[in-house]
């Protein structure tokens, strides 16, 4: 049985140091929280699970040829339970707590989607929190000051993007300040903490002449962080995180296609977290 690592709240930050490992904790950041409005996702999304269809059953492991996994607060949890209780930990890295579990699994036998279920989770205040926190840790090194914590929190709750959290801490005066005080090193500086790489020469004459035209640094890190490079990382990712495996090519370009349509990180993960196959793996069926 394998053993799920992420937790938020202690995630060692290393930053622009070793690049695989800065974006995977890039990632991990995304997955804390992530503003979600159900009614505004299409239902070709909400009803897709690309996750599983191309993975072939196996033998012994699960469906997917797995050990399903269980996670350590959620062992003497079955069915819907346990798939909220996956989600819990996943999302905001605890089990539910007995009012949340009972308020979840009363929508699931009433026919609310498993989506629509991780929907909500990821759309409370505590994983709103936990993810400024964590765009905080990442990006600035230290926590959230009050006065920014209710700034982003508001900007989430009045229907702001993770992206768009991300790319005004990126393009604020102390991010800039901390990368080197140049356009060319900020731009480095971002392309490391969300690319996971330098700054290569043809992103540098671009992103420089954006710049000199007027783009102001949020434009240009919200346009990074929307690229098809970080749609396929954040797929890439998604996958090992809640399913524990490789993206098949068809899920890869369900997803990414997914993206360069419109759909939100946030759509993307709920449409993961509410596959078959994230469910057989959560409950061990």
């Amino acid at each position: 049985m394998r053993e799920r690592s992420y937790s938020l709240r202690n995630r060692t930050v290393q930053r622009r140091t070793v690049p695989l490992a800065a974006v995977q904790l890039r990632r991990a950041a995304f997955i804390s929280c992530l503003v979600l409005t159900v009614g505004s996702i299409p239902a070709a999304i909400l009803d897709s699970a690309p996750a599983a269809a191309s993975v072939p059953p196996s033998s012994s492991h699960g469906e997917h040829g797995r050990t399903p996994y269980i996670a350590p607060g959620c062992s003497s949890y079955t069915g819907n339970a346990a798939f909220v209780c996956a989600v819990y930990e996943d999302i905001l890295g605890r089990a539910p707590d007995s009012a949340g579990l009972n308020s979840w699994t009363t929508q699931l036998s009433t026919g609310v989607s498993r989506t629509q279920v991780a929907f909500g989770i990821v759309d409370s205040a505590e994983s709103l929190i936990d993810y400024i926190q964590g765009d905080y840790g990442f990006f600035l090194n230290r926590p959230a000051d009050p006065a920014g914590l209710n700034f982003w929190l508001s900007t989430f709750q009045a229907g702001g993007s993770a992206e768009q959290v991300d790319a005004g801490i990126l393009g604020s005066p102390e991010f800039f300040s901390d990368s080197g005080s140049t356009n060319g090193s900020w731009l480095n500086a971002v392309y490391m903490d969300l690319l996971g790489r330098p700054i290569d020469s043809s992103g540098t004459a671009s992103w420089t002449s954006a710049l000199s035209s007027g783009a102001s640094l949020t434009q240009v890190a919200y346009a990074i962080d929307t690229s098809n490079e970080e749609y396929n990382h954040n797929v890439l990712f998604y996958y090992e995180q809640f399913l524990n495996r490789a993206t098949d090519p068809g899920g890869l370009a369900t997803w990414v296609g997914a993206f360069q349509s419109g759909a939100t990180d946030q759509q993307v993960i709920a449409g993961i977290l509410g596959s078959q196959e994230f469910y057989q793996d959560a409950t061990g069926s």
